[in-house]
């Protein structure tokens, strides 16, 4: 399951634009470090105890107001990097991004998720619960990550989490054009992929399905359709990627499988390889 950092603040009430404002942008530079989610809350229904209560754990006064904020990440250890490249990150550091509340009263910790309620029921916009998907804001131009995706050795690069590799890639980046994709693990397993392209929107958007291979062959076990896009967004591409199940325990398979961990590592390779073109 996921891992999630809480953090529970005391905001100034006559900071609320100011804290909603850094809050959208640190939360798009948390996503481009790694993580899935990034909420954060401003305080509406929280009651005062008698013995304890959230204003008491932040120290909060009569003009704040509790705020209450969560990060969610694939993995433990991809939160652990992500964080490290967030401390370093010149975008981050107080005289570049001013926290619009106290620091020294925040709280804050990390969580390993046991349950989630939400595997039970269909994700948001995804029709039956059937899809998985990954979002990041990458500070790269779309150009370079459509290239990274449609030119076979760049895709090469980055498309298997390491210490996997890719060993070949035959792509026909086109409506019907097939691909072939081999991944070599690092004791000698051997995967191969194979596909055709649905829908090819040069630099916005490809759709691709396992349903089908050369000539439109229909494959023994379809499992997936994935949908990719990349979008426009304050100077930067918002990169999503989404797998569409045939059914639900497809779906559960691949999410067991590691669907999170393995597609946002995918993601970081080729957000570097991108930055290198």
């Amino acid at each position: 399951m996921s891992y999630v950092d809480g953090f529970i603040t005391a905001v100034p009430i006559a900071n609320r634009d100011v804290f909603r404002s850094h809050s959208e942008h640190f939360g798009d530079l948390l996503q481009e470090f790694g993580a899935m989610r990034v909420v954060d809350c401003w305080g509406d229904d929280v009651p005062h105890g008698k013995l304890t209560d959230m204003y008491r754990a932040v120290q909060a006064n009569g003009d704040e107001t509790v705020c209450f904020s969560w990060i969610e990440w694939p993995t433990k250890e991809v939160r652990d990097a992500g964080m490290a490249k967030m401390m370093q990150d010149p975008r981050t550091q107080p005289n570049a991004m001013p926290m619009p509340f106290d620091g020294k009263r925040m709280i804050f910790g990390g969580f390993e998720a046991v349950s989630d309620a939400r595997r039970c029921t269909p994700a948001a916009g995804a029709a039956d619960g059937h899809e998985l998907s990954i979002t990041r804001l990458i500070p790269v131009a779309r150009e370079k990550l459509w290239r990274c995706w449609t030119e076979p050795q760049l895709l090469k690069q980055w498309f298997c989490p390491r210490p996997w590799s890719i060993a070949v890639a035959e792509i026909d980046v086109r409506v019907g054009g097939s691909s072939h994709i081999v991944m070599r693990g690092p004791n000698g397993e051997s995967h191969d992929a194979d596909g055709v392209y649905l829908e090819v929107v040069p630099g916005r958007k490809l759709v691709m399905t396992d349903a089908f291979t050369r000539d439109w062959m229909p494959s023994g076990k379809p499992f997936m359709t994935g949908i990719v896009t990349f979008d426009d967004e304050d100077g930067q591409t918002r990169y999503t990627a989404r797998a569409r199940h045939w059914t639900r325990e497809d779906r559960e398979a691949h999410e067991q499988m590691g669907f999170e961990p393995g597609w946002n590592a995918t993601a970081d390779q080729l957000m570097e390889l991108a930055k290198t073109l």
